[in-house]
């Protein structure tokens, strides 16, 4: 059976992994101290970009001879649905890119374009016909060269492209505990245990505004700290203008009584 004779739409995990990244010196310099990001763009689907960043984790940078290791390991997954035929289609035809960037810049230091080996229609055809036992994952990995605009060899990147054939549906099992979860899933004999990390930040932020809450609940407002660059003899002079235009109004009101009274 060919993928090809298949309009089914079918679901796909699509996982990226950048383990390493090794630049030349050239590269380091014209870089400077700029956070470097990788965005991956994958047949039609938008870009997809890996930073150092996006764990509060420490990432390593190691000198190598002639340039330096950023060490990753993160990675990103994607869950999509596509006709098998449309699938199989795009990756003959349009290759992997994979570029690396300043944060901010539109243009890369130095990419590496990937044409996709092999096919997914044996996996295609052997998740259409037997949903239980569900084929091996296409992957493209390894050790890959960068160059620069001017096709100069510029480092090398260490890749996992991993795509995965789900079938029609998939079923996960799950139980809720304190602050983590387990979870399963209906072809996988194993549990998973997932708990909840909260970043050093974003801890202090919860905490300010959990102690706002309790503070707004008990009736009183959060303090404000004041403005540095509001003069405080300022401040008091309003409180004393505010305070004489209260007694003046007073005043009136009662003398518009006493004439009432008379």
């Amino acid at each position: 059976m060919s993928c090809f004779n298949s309009q089914e739409e079918l679901l796909y995990l699509l996982e990226l992994i950048v383990d390493n990244l090794i630049l030349n010196a050239d590269k380091i310099h014209e870089s400077g101290d700029n956070l470097l990001v990788v965005k991956i763009k994958f047949l039609s689907m938008p870009p997809f970009v890996i930073s150092q960043n996006d764990f509060e984790t420490v990432n390593a940078i190691n000198d190598v001879p002639n340039g330096k290791l950023n060490v990753f390991p993160t990675g990103i997954s994607c869950l999509f649905s596509q006709r098998a035929s449309d699938l199989v289609g795009e990756m003959q035809k349009t290759p992997l890119r994979i570029g690396i960037f300043c944060v901010g810049d539109i243009y890369p230091l130095a990419e590496a374009i990937l044409p996709f080996t092999g096919c997914l229609c044996d996996q295609i055809a052997m998740a259409l016909n037997d949903d239980d036992h569900m084929p091996e994952p296409y992957i493209l990995r390894g050790q890959f060269g960068l160059l620069d605009p001017g096709k100069n060899p510029s480092g090398n990147i260490n890749f996992k492209l991993k795509i995965t054939c789900l079938g029609k549906h998939v079923t996960t099992y799950y139980q809720m505990e304190k602050n983590s979860f387990v979870f399963k899933s209906d072809r996988d004999v194993a549990q998973y245990l997932v708990k909840r990390v909260v970043p050093p930040i974003s801890e202090k932020k919860n905490e300010q505004q959990k102690l706002n809450n309790e503070i707004s609940d008990s009736g009183f407002k959060p303090m404000q700290i004041p403005d540095e660059n509001v003069d405080a003899i300022g401040d008091d002079d309003d409180d004393d203008d505010d305070e004489k235009s209260k007694k003046k109004s007073k005043k009136k009101r009662k003398k518009k009584k006493e004439k009432i009274i008379v």
